[in-house]
């Protein structure tokens, strides 16, 4: 049986079966790329939380020489405007003594120079000095 055109239903099925095939395809593909677009950003991500925690264990280590780090923790970012940023990480160890140690540390940052603008760190178990 022929349609106005020409064409059978048998074509116009298969047309429209390509047709379908054709979308699944884009679809999945537009799925990959954005999957990997968000590990992407989120990569990006981990990196300069990676970079403020360093900072951070590094003060720590500083005003604390002694400390045996034990546990070390991202807990958030808060943006205060654009051009100030504050990730805090959560710090557990021992000090002298095995004197429990426990701090917050926030990193206040400029995140459009990637510059460090202070470093807070409030301890939770106070030092035995």
């Amino acid at each position: 049986m022929e349609n106005i055109n020409g064409t059978t239903f048998k074509q116009l099925e298969e047309k429209m079966n390509r047709k379908q095939l054709n979308i699944s395809i884009l679809l999945i593909c537009s799925f990959i790329i954005a999957g990997i677009f968000a590990m992407e950003v989120d990569n990006k991500q981990t990196e300069k939380e990676e970079k403020w925690g360093q900072i951070a264990l590094q003060e720590v280590k500083k005003q604390f020489p002694n400390i045996h780090i034990t546990e070390y923790k991202y807990v958030k970012k808060k943006k205060i405007n654009n051009e100030k940023v504050k990730d805090i990480f959560k710090i557990n160890g021992a000090l002298k003594h095995n004197h429990p140690f426990m701090a917050f540390v926030t990193v206040t940052f400029n995140p459009n120079k990637n510059d460090v603008i202070a470093i807070e760190i409030e301890q939770k178990h106070k030092a035995p000095y």
